[in-house]
């Protein structure tokens, strides 16, 4: 009977998990200054200077982690 018992219990046990998926997320963040005539014309220059590596972000800049769980 305790070979019954604990088989039932292992069934049960590797049949209680699933797979999830979690994903997660890390939040960088880092204000630049820039002189512009316009509100677009900064975040284009200051896209610049992200896409030309002349701004980098690192550690330095952490903001916040995030999780999201999903079956």
């Amino acid at each position: 009977m305790i070979y019954s018992n604990l088989t039932h219990f292992l069934i049960l046990t590797l049949y209680s998990y699933m797979m999830y998926n979690v994903t997660i997320q890390e939040t960088l963040a880092k204000t630049v200054q820039v002189n512009a005539d316009s509100q677009q014309n900064a975040e284009s220059i200051a896209r610049s200077l992200y896409c030309n590596c002349d701004v980098v972000l690192s550690a330095d800049d952490f903001v916040c982690t995030t999780f999201k769980v999903k079956k």
